[in-house]
């Protein structure tokens, strides 16, 4: 009995520590802040359907704004676009000027690079594995050349925690702030403190009020 336990702890124990691949998932949805001038607010990012593009089974992103003007004081809803994306072996890939580039590349080592879109690189700083929910995620901390809105620390199944999940053009600047929270149908992840839906938060408030 104990050489028969001892075999099974050998094949679960990798089985539990092994990294958490996926992309967008069942019920995957993304929170970002939003501002920009007069407006805040947050932008949501939810996977929608599957389609075939370029012969790749891609994952339809809608992406959603969520926006509260203090100039007229009014609140709106803007679907901002839908974004395409796959995941293939350990690197996610997006649709962007009609080609693919690669979004994250979690194989990647220190120093490794990749081109994210026609203007941006993304150099890797340093790796690691946190754990979220009891299972294990690697993560990658990148600096970004070109463009300063795509560098920090991404996570595997997550995507980037410090900023936005694309990196922003001039054709699409302000689309998408700091990153809140992230959730599917079986793992949760959130760095805020006061939801993921709020438009205008508590302490913006009572600055605007004093």
């Amino acid at each position: 009995m104990k050489t028969i336990f001892s075999i099974l702890t050998l094949v679960l124990i990798p089985f539990l520590i092994q990294s958490q691949s996926a992309w967008a998932p069942s019920g995957a949805t993304w929170h970002y802040s939003y501002q920009h001038f007069a407006d805040r607010g947050y932008v949501k990012i939810s996977y929608v359907q599957d389609s075939t593009v370029g012969g790749k089974q891609c994952k339809v992103l809608e992406k959603t704004r969520y926006r509260y003007s203090n100039i007229s004081s009014t609140y709106d809803t803007t679907t901002i676009g839908l974004a395409l994306t796959y995941l293939e072996n350990d690197t996610v890939y997006h649709y962007h000027d009609n080609q693919f580039y690669i979004l994250y590349d979690f194989s990647a080592q220190n120093t490794g690079s990749w081109q994210v879109d026609t203007i941006t690189t993304a150099q890797v700083d340093s790796t690691g594995n946190m754990i979220i929910n009891s299972s294990n995620y690697r993560w990658i901390s990148v600096s970004s050349g070109g463009n300063n809105t795509f560098a920090g620390k991404i996570v595997e199944r997550i995507g980037c925690i410090d900023h936005y999940m694309f990196p922003e053009s001039a054709l699409d600047a302000h689309e998408g702030g700091t990153f809140r929270c992230y959730e599917d149908d079986s793992m949760s992840y959130d760095i805020t403190s006061t939801g993921c839906d709020y438009i205008v938060s508590i302490k913006s408030l009572e600055s605007e009020e004093s």
